[in-house]
């Protein structure tokens, strides 16, 4: 009987004997298995699972067949030695499915940390893909609430490998535990769950889906330092050992987690898991069991107390029973948290909550006594769910309903109730489809974060067409970062580029060569090799030096082709694996030699040198541009080995560099770049072999490299097809180009080096610009930005930064060349006047003059600042004077011609030292100053107090007004984003979701789109008609102080303590490039 008929016979059998009574399953399983005592004996396994005592739902759960059947499932051994790699074992902290988890101590640095150790894995091949899935998903996320992996390596040798990985050693007490001990009210409770929300948020942003949050994978640390002054605690998530990630390895994860296998803890599991569906599950999954976690929070106990149940019970009762609902349990829960547990625990995930920051942002809302999003079942959803639970009852009732609805007034009723439905219904729908859109954005900017254009392309053309907007088309440009692309109509397996950049070869598996002409991308010529499919397929593909002949190397022999026409030139029997550029010198197997090596002159066949390796077939070769120097790799034998071609000496040798994917020699032979099929790169100088720069690792392979023909640059090519562009001195990542939705075969600069060229295995062909910065354009400037603004025609962007050499910066829109750079100290503000040929720049000094300059950088005047920062500045309606804020809460108008005093006020000053902000409205007619709490509106002509708005609690440090002037935005300190109708000065809306002090807002001009950032490093995108956080925009490394739409809509400007300025493009690379 094969594996796959033992699986279906017990799986049939396991099903069979779960329906029958419990007395009378053993005499049924006896008599069916009477021929096979080993599938009798896996059955009963499986039905001792199904009907363990009371905890057994409560460990995670990997129920299926398979599991049984798997081989090799030992745990960890009991016995374990005193040190593993660098650590030495204290203790044993836990024990889980996968392995133990002990306390270590590391030397140097020297710290207590917690090692994971999986025993015995050569016996299981599917607990070590699991394994390494863990350290690699932690290895990825980095987040105050998740637990930090520090190495992971292996141990022992042989069959006693000790596969391990270290992270942070997280000392806390278990989530329910914490609650406990600390008798937490219940908004301590909402806040520390909220962190938690954050963190998940955080993984699923990075493509990661848990797949068993629940309290005991949540340790609350107390004295954690990224835990904020007077909140709660910092909760970790721990455990990500069945986690995965999104649809980008769906493929894989259904490899190896097949359809009704259970992954997960069954209590905490949302219904399309506990359905065993891998492919139904996404982020959604995730948020069903923070709902869950959060009633077992407030209530104390779990929605559905599927512990003491049988499997397949549990399993129904979480895909059809409702829970009790959480005010019945506890009546101070009634109204908005029972309507926040509700939406989070749906059996529909489409009605669910559609992210983990949905989640924290209503509990944020409910907390600042703000209207939640979310809304109670409608009576006609409530109905329609019983109705299908209950189709007897209800069909009853409704022949009984229909005899007795006879009166009129009933009729009348019924409709009223009828059309209530119907508009509550359009409603809900309305709703969904926006949840849908912020749900497919959230996907797709996630799918860009991991480099995953498809994914990100597939939820983009998902999103509901009727609400795309700004966001939208943000995304979409970066879809395909690439100045050009073409397709070669073949699955390319070889692929080059002409010596002149004028032609592209390529060729396929089958033997088929087509030759293109690059300026119009017209096929030049066409060839099929001759002979059988094996004969036919090229090993290697290049020009020779003068552009004049294409030669082929096969394994069959090597052709000679003209470079023109495809037309065949020359054949040889002999079989090269590589040849030096000029095709002088050949690397070879040796003749009659086994696992020989050969390296010969060509013309003469004379033998330079030999050596011999098992994995010489196997090998990575590279020859330097004068074919002086050979560099091979051999895989799990010696490492990299660089050679001198003339006489073999060995002049540079790495022998931990095992898993080598390309390799690169740079112009002159000096250094060698290295690409690893784990991720990283390393530049290597040839004289001793030391390592010049290390570029990090990239999350998948890189399966392609280069040097640029000055050197100062390298190209990589990772395996999911993204281009990176590296400093070649210093490792420092200056580019990530996507648009390749294919592995990369290929990867070539041109000769004059501006452009890249890669060949990808479905046959695309895209250039890329060589000098090109990262997506989101960033632009590098001395200090922290402070101030970005747009010229009022949208011709010039300037930035005013704090410190560093010529802090003022302006650039041209249309190419982004640098116009004008200049002044001196450190720079607060700045703003164009309405011609936008003149700005005014105040300072951050005490009482550093404001400047007003022409935009050549020409001097106007210099005006008196203010003590310490000035905080704000913008030209008066007559364009004759300038007025300013000063962080000391004082307004000045000056006389731009002579410097004179026009008039002055004053506001209280912030008492945390963050500044004043002021506003000036479109047409000119409105000031609004913050100071402190409170917002002063100001007739801009008179400075007259029109009307002070009150909501904000703390200091105000974001203002903006809307293109029309009908709103005002306002952030600051308390997190909060709130709205104000400019005209009845009423307060419309206030936005959380923010985690710490907003600094900066803007509206777009269209009105549609509002956005906020801050000390959180995260870009908010908010709907303006719905106030709705709708997606996340990351890039920043630090602060988000500043933002500026430009006056068409399509670029987003935003500066902060990174250093750098970044624009959120609405038109794709490409575009860009043709202005």
């Amino acid at each position: 009987m094969t594996g796959a008929d033992r699986f279906r016979r017990v799986d049939g059998l396991f099903r069979a004997a779960v329906a029958l009574p419990v007395e009378s399953r053993e005499a049924y399983l006896v008599q069916q298995c009477a021929d096979d005592p080993t599938v009798l004996a896996q059955v009963r396994s499986l039905l001792a699972a199904d009907g363990h005592e009371q905890g057994a739902l409560d460990r995670p759960a990997l129920i299926s067949v398979s599991t049984v059947l798997e081989p090799g499932g030992t745990g960890p051994a009991d016995s374990v030695p005193e040190t593993i790699g660098r650590y030495r074992i204290l203790r044993k902290i836990g024990e889980g499915g996968m392995g133990a988890v002990f306390e270590a101590e590391q030397a140097n640095p020297r710290r207590r940390v917690a090692l994971k150790l999986l025993r015995h894995a050569a016996g299981s091949r599917r607990l070590m893909q699991r394994f390494r899935q863990e350290s690699e998903i932690l290895g990825r996320l980095r987040h105050p609430g998740i637990a930090q992996i520090l190495e992971a390596s292996s141990g022992g040798e042989g069959r006693d490998t000790c596969p391990y990985f270290v992270m942070e050693l997280v000392t806390g007490s278990g989530l329910l535990e914490h609650v406990r001990a600390h008798s937490h009210n219940p908004r301590r409770k909402l806040e520390l769950f909220c962190l938690i929300c954050d963190a998940v948020q955080y993984a699923h942003q990075q493509g990661v889906i848990h797949r068993d949050l629940k309290p005991a994978n949540i340790l609350v640390v107390e004295d954690d330092a990224s835990s904020t002054p007077g909140g709660p605690p910092q909760p970790k998530i721990l455990d990500f050992g069945v986690a995965r990630l999104t649809e980008s390895d769906l493929a894989a994860v259904t490899q190896h987690t097949t359809a009704g296998e259970l992954v997960g803890t069954v209590p905490y599991m949302s219904p399309e898991q506990a359905a065993g569906d891998p492919a139904a599950l996404d982020w959604r999954s995730d948020v069903y069991a923070l709902g869950v976690i959060l009633y077992e929070l407030l209530t104390g106990r779990l929605p559905l107390d599927v512990r003491r149940v049988m499997v397949h019970e549990a399993v129904r009762m979480i895909r059809e029973d409702e829970p009790t609902p959480a005010g019945s349990i506890d009546r101070s829960l009634r109204g908005d948290l029972e309507t926040i547990l509700s939406r989070a625990l749906e059996k529909d995930k489409l009605r669910r909550y559609q992210s983990a920051a949905d989640l924290a942002a209503d509990i944020r809302r409910h907390l600042h006594e703000q209207p939640i999003t979310a809304r109670p079942a409608s009576a006609l959803y409530r109905v329609e769910k019983f109705a299908r639970r209950n189709k007897a009852v209800v069909a009853g009732v409704a022949v009984a309903f229909l005899a007795l609805a006879g009166g009129a007034g009933v009729a009348v009723r019924y409709a009223v109730v009828a059309e209530r439905a119907r508009v509550e219904e359009r409603r809900q729908r309305v709703e969904s489809e926006h949840q849908n859109y912020r749900a497919c954005l959230s996907a797709a900017s996630s799918a860009l974060m991991r480099f995953d254009v498809a994914e990100a392309q597939r939820n983009l053309s998902a999103a509901p067409e009727s609400l795309r907007s700004w966001e939208w088309t943000h995304l979409r440009s970066r879809l395909d970062d690439s100045l050009l692309h073409h397709s070669t109509g073949l699955s390319t397996v070889c692929a080059a580029l002409s010596p002149d950049g004028g032609r592209l070869a390529a060729c396929n598996s089958a033997g088929v060569i087509r030759l293109w002409s690059v300026s119009d991308w017209t096929l030049a010529a066409e060839r099929v090799l001759e002979g059988g499919v094996a004969q036919r397929r090229i090993e290697q593909f290049v020009f020779s030096p003068d552009g004049r002949a294409l030669r082929a190397d096969t394994r069959n022999g090597s052709l000679r082709l003209d470079a023109h026409t495809l037309d065949l030139d020359a054949r040889e029997e002999r079989v090269f694996r590589r040849r030096s550029p000029d095709g002088s010198i050949a690397f070879a197997a040796d003749r009659g030699v086994q696992d020989g090596v050969v390296v010969e002159e060509h013309a003469t066949g004379r033998a330079l040198f030999r050596f011999s390796g098992r994995q010489s077939s196997e090998a990575v070769v590279r020859f330097s541009p004068d074919g002086g120097l050979l560099a091979i790799c051999m895989p799990r034998e010696r490492g990299l080995v660089v050679y001198r071609c003339s006489d073999g000496t060995a002049l540079c040798h790495r022998p931990e560099l095992l898993a080598v994917a390309d390799l690169c020699f740079n112009t002159d032979g000096t250094r060698l770049a290295v690409a690893m099929t784990t991720g990283e790169a390393h530049v290597i100088a040839i004289d001793g072999g030391g390592t010049v720069a290390t570029l990090p690792a990239q999350g998948t392979s890189v399966v392609a490299i280069a040097f640029s023909p000055r050197d100062d640059r390298i190209a990589t090519a990772a395996g999911n097809g993204v281009v990176r562009l590296w400093d070649a001195l210093t490792g420092e990542p200056l580019a990530a180009m996507l648009g390749n939705h294919s592995p990369v075969i290929s990867l070539e600069y041109d000769a004059e080096g501006r452009s890249l060229v890669t060949v990808c295995a479905n046959g695309d062909v895209r250039w890329w610009d060589a000098f090109a910065a990262a997506d989101p354009f960033v632009v590098r400037v001395p200090q922290s930005v402070y101030g970005v603004t747009y010229s009022p025609d949208g011709t010039l962007l300037a930035a005013a930064c704090l410190g560093g050499d010529r802090p003022l910066r302006i650039w041209s829109v249309a190419d982004g060349r640098e116009q004008f750079a200049g002044l001196d100290g450190f720079l607060s503000s700045v703003a164009f006047d309405r011609d936008g040929r003149r700005l005014v720049v105040g300072r951050s000094t005490t009482n550093a003059p404001t400047a007003v300059i022409s935009i050549d950088g020409t001097q106007i005047a210099s005006l008196p600042g203010h003590f310490w920062r000035t905080d704000w500045v913008g030209f008066a309606a007559n364009g004759e004077h300038v007025a300013s804020l000063g962080n000391n809460g004082r307004l000045l108008e000056h006389v731009i011609d002579t410097g004179a005093p026009v008039r002055r006020a004053a506001f209280p000053r912030n008492e945390d030292q963050e500044g004043c902000r002021a506003a000036l409205s479109p047409d000119g007619a409105l000031l609004a100053v913050a100071a402190r709490h409170q917002l002063h509106l100001l007739d801009a002509a008179s400075w007259e107090t029109i009307a002070t708005l009150d909501g904000h609690t703390s200091s105000i440090y974001a203002l903006a007004f809307s293109a029309d002037g009908r709103l005002l935005v306002s952030g600051g300190r308390d997190r909060e984003v709130r709205v104000w109708d400019v005209r009845t000065r009423a307060p419309i809306a206030t936005m959380v979701g923010h985690v710490d002090d907003v600094f900066a807002a803007a509206i777009s001009p269209d009105g549609r789109r509002i956005v906020s950032g801050g000390r959180d490093r995260v870009i908010r995108v908010w709907d303006a008609e719905r106030f709705a956080e709708i997606t996340q925009l990351h890039g920043h490394t630090s602060y988000v102080y500043c933002l500026a739409f430009s006056p068409d809509g399509e670029i987003l400007a935003s500066g902060g303590g990174d250093d750098t300025v970044r624009l959120w493009e609405t038109r794709p690379y490409r575009e860009r490039r043709r202005q």
